[in-house]
């Protein structure tokens, strides 16, 4: 996968903590809109929408650990863009159905996500941290595999 581009300030954080933070608020964006997506979905993709979601809760409880090990505060808000994030789902649904169609805009979403572990691995972690973090990009990298395949 190629590195990622951009960063909210312009360039991907060089600041190891910076990028964990960055990836712990993109995990959190994307999980608030699989929250929404749950409230919506068709039958047939809820299931997919609960191992992302599930995913996505897990990767910020770990991520929230390796902050606090470093000795920061995660900060327990949501962002701007979780709450947009929420809302645009939620009026989406309004219309169209929230099922297997929305694959497309799933992967997309979750490339963000993808960019951001790879801007993290970048940094200078220490292994533990490394192995930990490499673990649960190759386990969202899975999912993606996973929801790929059911085209």
């Amino acid at each position: 996968m190629p590195r990622p581009q951009a960063h909210q300030s312009g360039a991907p954080p060089t600041d190891s903590t910076a990028a964990i933070r960055e990836l712990r608020r993109r995990t959190l964006d994307t999980r608030a809109g699989f929250e929404a997506v749950l409230d919506n979905a068709e039958m047939e993709f809820r299931p997919i929408a609960q191992r992302f979601l599930g995913l996505h809760m897990a990767h910020v409880a770990a991520l929230d650990a390796i902050l606090a090990a470093r000795g920061v505060d995660p900060e327990h808000t949501d962002s701007i863009t979780a709450r947009i994030n929420r809302a645009a789902v939620s009026a989406r649904a309004l219309f169209d159905p929230v099922d297997a169609r929305i694959l497309d805009r799933v992967r997309n979403g979750e490339w963000h996500v993808m960019e951001a572990f790879d801007a993290v691995l970048a940094t200078d972690l220490s292994d533990e941290e490394r192995d930990r973090i490499a673990g649960m990009r190759g386990g969202l990298d899975r999912l993606l595999a996973g929801v790929a395949s059911r085209r």
